[in-house]
């Protein structure tokens, strides 16, 4: 289950390349969020491994979607991963107040996460 959920989402970034893609995945999805975010303990080391694995893909698809919008230069490449893992946090802990089925259907909210995001840095992928 977790990993078909994170193969969606890396195939999605791969070709996409946006935030907007991963957080439209995840509001649409948040019983595998929680599970993901809450529950990867409860695998065996090797299915353990494996999801960690494609987490970390992921986080690279977005770092380097981030130090390609940063057509300013405001991220140091000291400070890239801690600018990549704010937008993770934002990305990730949605399932905690945000509501797909309410005001803000889940593409609206995943262009309000990219423009406040990356806009800052120049360019709106």
């Amino acid at each position: 289950m977790l990993n078909a959920h994170l193969d969606m989402m890396l195939d999605a970034a791969r070709a996409a390349a946006t935030v907007g893609t991963i957080v439209a995945i995840n509001a649409g999805s948040r019983d595998l969020q929680v599970v993901l975010l809450h529950d990867l303990q409860n695998l065996g080391a090797a299915e353990r491994t494996e999801i960690i694995a494609k987490q970390r893909l992921i986080i690279a698809v977005l770092r380097d979607l981030i130090r390609d919008c940063d057509q300013s230069g405001k991220i140091a490449p000291r400070t890239l991963m801690a600018h990549t893992m704010m937008c993770v946090g934002m990305i990730n802990y949605t399932y905690l107040w945000y509501d797909p089925d309410g005001p803000v259907p889940p593409d609206e909210y995943a262009t309000i996460v990219a423009d406040t995001y990356l806009s800052g840095l120049g360019r709106h992928p």
